[in-house]
This record gives structure tokens, sequence and C-alpha cells, in this order.
């Protein structure tokens, strides 16, 4: 309960849950994006990027994140498609 009043007091967490959401449907995109960006500038900093979301920490940190967000036990969450 104390952690979804924290998140309530920094605002939307629908809004949260949502860009989440964006972000996990998103990783291939943006996994492919840094590399080329790596590929065709050598920008370190992207390669490091794209190598953090290879890893399997990272991803279920990500939908760590949607069932942390997801507040809501009567629906399922976008992320996970199950209900709390």
């Amino acid at each position: 309960m104390a952690l979804t009043t924290r998140i309530a007091a920094f605002g939307d967490e629908n809004a949260r849950e949502r860009a989440v959401h964006a972000v996990l449907l998103s990783l291939p995109a943006l996994l492919i994006t840094f590399e080329e960006i790596y590929d065709e500038t050598g920008d370190a900093e992207a390669h490091g990027i794209a190598i953090l979301l290879t890893i399997y920490k990272t991803v279920a940190f990500i939908y760590m994140l949607c069932d942390v967000l997801h507040t809501d036990g009567n629906t399922a969450s976008k992320c996970t498609g199950q209900g709390h």
C-alpha cells in the first residue's frame, strides 16, 4: 500500500504503465536502432545501451515495473496479460 501511495503522489500512474508497456513493445526496435547508431558512428554509449537491452535482467526488470505500476487488481496488466 505504501508503494502505491508513493507512486500516486508523483502523478498519473497509468501514464507510467503505458510508458513502460511502450518500451517493452519497442525493445526489438530500440535494440536495432542503438546497434545501427553504434555501427555508423562508433558511439560507445549506444553500444552500451544495446548490450544492456540484450541482458535478460533488463527485460525482467521492465516486466517487474509493469507489475508494480499496474495497481488495478480487477483488470489484466497490459504487459503480462494477468491481473493481480
